[in-house]
């Protein structure tokens, strides 16, 4: 297959010219050169063999080279990493750089509240209530049929954060006995499935509503902790005085 001596390009078919610079063949070229030097001498042409040498070794030092650059770069990213100096300077080799000890971390726990009796709540009324900090309003509600994360008897006793997961709107008063529903919000009609742990069914919201994890002692209700962020912090536990946590 013929091989342009100028472009490098190779062609299928046609002549001993390139069809796309019109130069001749590295074929051709030798074959040229080899019949003129016949002519005069009886011997090959030594410019052509020069020649064709000549792009050879150009490609073979091109490649040498190529990969000696990437050889040094290697060295220069990987020699720093090796080589960790001390304290005087001196740099030595497999030692790792000492670890700085980053601040402590704190795990925060939900307080544990006591929000009603079983025998205060009453179906279709909700109860408000303060969790897990002074001011974020939530309420447990009994919804009379079984709900995600229910408890007791029914398991149809469920608690919520009343702030709005979109942009935080109040939605005291909006609960819907009939659907067991939460809204529509005033803000922007976001509505709220209580028996599904909060899930959005209508609206500009895009998370659930925070539900408020129960647990029952006897008659007594507790709040526990926080499924999911209440809107307007960011952390459930942080920037607000804590509820009283129960003894």
């Amino acid at each position: 297959m013929p091989q342009c001596s100028s472009c490098r390009r190779y062609w299928h078919v046609g002549g001993p010219q390139c069809p796309t610079c019109g130069a001749l063949s590295k074929e051709e070229l030798q074959r040229r050169s080899e019949a003129a030097s016949e002519e005069v001498t009886g011997r090959p042409s030594v410019e052509a063999t020069d020649e064709l040498e000549s792009i050879r070794f150009s490609r073979r030092d091109f490649i040498i080279g190529a990969v000696a650059g990437g050889a040094a770069a290697t060295v220069a990213v990987l020699l720093p990493v090796a080589l960790i100096g001390d304290e005087d300077g001196e740099g030595s080799a497999g030692e790792e750089p000492p670890i700085e000890e980053g601040p402590a971390v704190v795990l925060t726990t939900f307080p544990r509240q006591r929000i009603a009796s079983l025998a205060d709540l009453r179906q279709g009324e909700p109860l408000d209530f303060d969790y897990p900090l002074q001011g974020q309003q939530s309420f447990v509600v009994k919804l009379g049929e079984r709900a995600l994360g229910g408890v007791g008897e029914d398991e149809d006793i469920v608690a919520f954060s009343y702030l709005c997961t979109h942009m935080g709107c109040p939605l005291v008063g909006l609960y819907k006995d009939e659907h067991k529903i939460l809204g529509p919000c005033a803000c922007h009609f976001t509505t709220f499935d209580l028996t599904k742990n909060g899930m959005v069914v209508l609206g500009q919201a895009t998370q659930n509503l925070p539900q408020i994890t129960l647990a029952v002692e006897g008659d007594d209700l507790y709040a526990t902790g926080v499924m999911g962020l209440i809107y307007g912090f960011r952390d459930n536990l942080l920037d607000a005085q804590p509820v009283e946590a129960a003894s």
